[in-house]
């Protein structure tokens, strides 16, 4: 059985590892409120709360950030005497880290909106990127190699997104398949059931999960009427 609501299963299987359980209502995460979210959230569980509400305002991690990072290797050549080594990750997945940049913020025209970060790793950083940065060429010809890796990847992330369901698409899917939307409404009315206990007020503000439930209303009239005929 595909557990994409385990609002109650899960709880339940932990029940006995469990001191308390915190439900969050999603709106509370968005770069407006994430921050005094958190705040609240490391003080009911003693922690001590974040310092900066910088780390919020982004996201920093993502579908895309995990396919987007790669690690190049350049050998060794009569420019550079040691060999090169390079990863490549969103601009916003190195804020949580201390990273060489041989370019902090690189903007390719095949990820729009993204800033990818070019770091070196491994040993002689700090020498290899003075060398580096004295030489336009080789920059030139890791650029490209890098350029070409994200048009590749630009390219896989266009159709990932035009494939993508959104939560318009599987209300649509709902609506011309009653006899499964019933059957689905069943689990997710247990699923929500320990949510709607606890912190009644996440589901008041679930939009699509209001949208769900008038599904039924459609459903019924419908039946109602066949069965008049």
């Amino acid at each position: 059985m595909p557990h994409h609501f385990i609002f109650t299963t899960s709880p339940k299987q932990f029940e006995s590892i469990t001191q308390e359980l915190i439900y969050i209502d999603m709106q509370e995460l968005s770069s407006e409120n994430a921050y005094n979210t958190m705040k609240k959230v490391c003080q009911t569980i003693g922690l001590r709360p974040p310092s900066s509400n910088e780390i919020f305002s982004k996201k920093i991690a993502d579908s895309l950030a995990l396919n987007i990072e790669k690690d190049f290797v350049f050998p060794k050549n009569e420019v550079i005497s040691d060999d090169i080594f390079i990863k490549i990750l969103p601009y916003e997945n190195t804020l949580h880290k201390n990273f060489t940049f041989l370019i902090e913020k690189f903007s390719s025209p095949h990820l729009e909106k993204k800033l990818i970060s070019i770091c070196l790793i491994g040993k002689n950083k700090t020498n290899i990127r003075k060398k580096l940065l004295k030489n336009k060429d080789y920059m030139n010809i890791i650029i490209e190699k890098i350029d070409n890796y994200l048009k590749y990847i630009g390219k896989i992330f266009i159709k990932y997104e035009e494939l993508k369901l959104n939560e318009d698409d599987i209300l649509i899917y709902f609506q011309k398949d009653p006899e499964m939307y019933y059957q689905f409404s069943k689990l997710l009315d247990y699923e929500v059931s320990n949510v709607e206990r606890v912190a009644p007020q996440i589901l008041k503000n679930w939009i699509y999960y209001a949208k769900f439930l008038n599904l039924k209303n459609t459903h019924d009239n419908t039946n109602s009427r066949i069965k008049d005929r």
